[in-house]
């Protein structure tokens, strides 16, 4: 994976959308690109010191309902629960001719497989430590191979926020 990363970097890079380029996002709103960089960092920074804090009050959370809850999330983020939904959609519009189904089975498809190339590749450049090897929440070894350091970000959260963003999106308004 790391020879990926690169490559994958590069990519991100030299990408450019169809209404602007990358040269005239900065050019034209620097100001809003950089607060909102800026906060988004901050943000994060915020929010980890409240890491370990707020996953044991999560753990103590003992009740039946809290548990069936955390087993549908563990299952839906899961890639096995993912292929199929996309396989189902995708060859559902094939049987029926229905172009919808067709459409958004292969944008699942080549969402999922986006999003956990850069998850991927993330885990392995931000090298943060699992909560389940008690190292703490500032426990990080950038470009390891170790499993144990490749908590963040999560793919459960990935390919839950994957599917669910282009279902949303694919979807009409209620």
């Amino acid at each position: 994976m790391t020879r990926l990363l690169p490559i994958l970097i590069f990519t991100i890079f030299c990408h450019k959308s169809q209404s602007q380029s990358r040269d005239s996002l900065f050019k034209h709103r620097p100001k809003r690109f950089f607060t909102r960089a800026g906060l988004t960092i901050v943000g994060t920074a915020l929010l980890m010191t409240v890491d370990e804090p707020v996953r044991e009050f999560w753990q103590n959370q003992n009740n039946l309902f809290l548990d069936r809850l955390e087993r549908v999330g563990y299952h839906y983020g899961k890639p096995y629960s993912a292929f199929t939904f996309t396989g189902v959609t995708y060859l559902s519009g094939a049987v029926t001719k229905n172009e919808w189904l067709k459409d958004t089975g292969l944008t699942l498809g080549i969402g999922l497989f986006t999003s956990g190339m850069l998850q991927t590749g993330l885990k392995t450049l931000v090298g943060r430590s699992r909560p389940i090897e008690q190292r703490g929440a500032f426990a990080y070894n950038m470009f390891s191979d170790s499993p144990g350091y490749h908590s963040f970000p999560s793919g459960h959260v990935a390919v839950a926020t994957s599917i669910s963003y282009i279902i949303a999106r694919r979807s009409k308004s209620v």
